[in-house]
């Protein structure tokens, strides 16, 4: 399964960051994203309206209405498992009452969860 990648900062957005000597991003989700993993399920939250709440895994064929999500809001500062510097990406899935949660590797901006 092909996995999408964090989407680069602009060289604007970098420039503004270097300038200021603020970090820069190492990029954004997309905007709208499969949200199955390479398994074929995918993570919701269990409760909460905010990141960090609990998570369950759930086999894909439970999203009765398409897998493509849209992005809500994410944390560029997040973890997944023992790894400290990822970005949690909530993504709102059609017909489906939970919100989706994906994880990116902030070095390689590859998708791990």
């Amino acid at each position: 399964m092909k996995h999408q990648k964090l989407v680069p900062v602009s060289d604007e957005c970098r420039r503004a960051c270097e300038v200021r000597g603020w970090e820069v991003p190492p990029g954004s989700p997309p905007p709208t994203l499969n949200v199955l993993d390479g398994h074929g399920g995918f993570t919701v939250e269990t409760s909460g309206r905010n990141i960090g709440t609990g998570t369950l895994w759930r086999p894909g064929d439970v999203l009765k209405k398409g897998t493509i999500g849209k992005l809500e809001n994410y944390d560029g500062k997040s973890f997944y498992q023992t790894n400290k510097n990822v970005t949690r990406a909530r993504y709102k899935v059609p017909g489906y009452r939970y919100m989706v949660c994906v994880w990116f590797d902030n070095q390689t901006g590859e998708r791990i969860a």
